[in-house]
């Protein structure tokens, strides 16, 4: 989660427009955040799990469809990337060790390919 506070803090503080207030309230917000412990209950909410569940799901769907279909046109796998890149973002705030999670999405896709290849 550290590493995209900080992505999202440069996105926004890379624009020509900011000036102090806006840096003060990002400040502020990433603050906030940490240390909001009805962040972490949501975390653990069975909402929140059944929606990181889909997710990772979709991931690893689509890291297998990417890797094995040979026909995707390049403006479809862009999409699919974008998708990706996106859900890494929304895990990150979703889940407390995303490293754990996105080494288990990869272990799933090997299990998958090594099933595939036998």
């Amino acid at each position: 989660m550290e590493k995209d506070l900080i992505k999202l803090k440069e996105m926004f503080l890379n624009r020509e427009d900011i000036d102090q207030d806006d840096i003060d309230q990002i400040n502020e917000w990433e603050n906030a955040l940490r240390d909001n412990k009805d962040f972490e209950a949501w975390q653990n909410h069975g909402i929140t799990q059944s929606i990181v569940k889909q997710l990772k799901d979709f991931y690893r769907d689509t890291v297998y469809y990417l890797g094995t279909v040979e026909s995707i046109s390049e403006v479809d796998r862009i999409k699919l990337w974008s998708k990706q890149d996106a859900i890494k973002f929304i895990l990150s705030y979703m889940t407390k060790d995303v490293k754990g999670e996105f080494k288990q999405i990869s272990d799933e896709i090997k299990k998958a390919i090594e099933i595939n290849n036998n």
